[in-house]
């Protein structure tokens, strides 16, 4: 009479990939012998998504051999990959700057680094001021998609912090229109000056004279009227 051997647990397993796999064992039982416990024969490696066979053999004392029993490991990934910010999730950058983002690490249970599959949307104009978000995504050779995450970066526009006059100085006696000087800006998110410049008469304190003179956009003065040096020598305009 051959022995029988009886499965502990089911015949069909789903283990999740990368985490340790202790299996149930067999036991076995003989009309002579009595009973006993067997260990599957075979590797599952929990490390690589596939299927994986255990087998299960008994030859009693008489060599009365028992029917192989087979036990199926499905080792499946269903872990989501993990993304990670590399640098501040809020970012201020100088408009017109190049932008390097600092980018993100991914990393997942059975795959490892994926930092390389990462992919990025990057909206940001450099040319226009505002807040954009960037968004990171990744999914793991099983397709498992990580949880999104995403990182500010606000382009900002600093104001210019001086205006500068060449010239400044008008022969008098000279018909209106004459040249009178010409004004750039100090700015610090420009500082190669290859930026336009809007250049504008505004009334407030130092705005007496505005409406001798005329201010073309581009920040060329003129003058609006015939001077005397004798009769007055000094004006004040105002300018934005």
């Amino acid at each position: 009479t051959v022995p029988v051997i009886t499965l502990n647990g089911s015949a069909t397993v789903t283990h999740e990939a990368s985490t340790p796999y202790l299996d149930a064992g067999a036991g076995w039982t003989d009309t002579v012998d009595g009973q006993g416990s067997l260990n599957g024969a075979g590797t599952v490696n929990v490390a690589a998504v596939g299927s994986y066979q255990l087998t299960f053999d008994y030859t009693d004392a008489a060599g009365n051999a028992a029917a192989r029993v087979i036990r199926t490991v499905n080792v499946v990934d269903t872990t989501v990959p993990v993304i990670t910010l590399t640098g501040d999730q809020e970012v201020k950058h100088q408009v017109w700057q190049a932008y390097l983002d600092d980018g993100a690490t991914g990393i997942d249970s059975v795959d490892g680094d994926l930092t390389s599959s990462i992919l990025l949307v990057n909206p940001v104009d450099l040319n226009q001021p505002g807040r954009y978000v960037l968004t990171y995504d990744l999914t793991d050779a099983s397709g498992n998609a990580a949880q999104q995450i995403s990182r500010m970066v606000e382009v900002y526009n600093s104001a210019p912090n001086d205006i500068l006059l060449s010239g400044a100085i008008l022969d008098e006696n000279q018909p209106a229109g004459t040249w009178a000087g010409e004004f750039s800006t100090n700015d610090p998110d420009d500082p190669g000056g290859v930026k336009d410049y809007l250049y504008t008469l505004v009334e407030g304190n130092g705005s007496t004279d505005n409406a001798n003179f005329v201010l073309e956009l581009n920040g060329t003065l003129r003058s609006a009227t015939t001077f005397d040096f004798e009769s007055r020598n000094a004006f004040q305009i105002r300018v934005r």
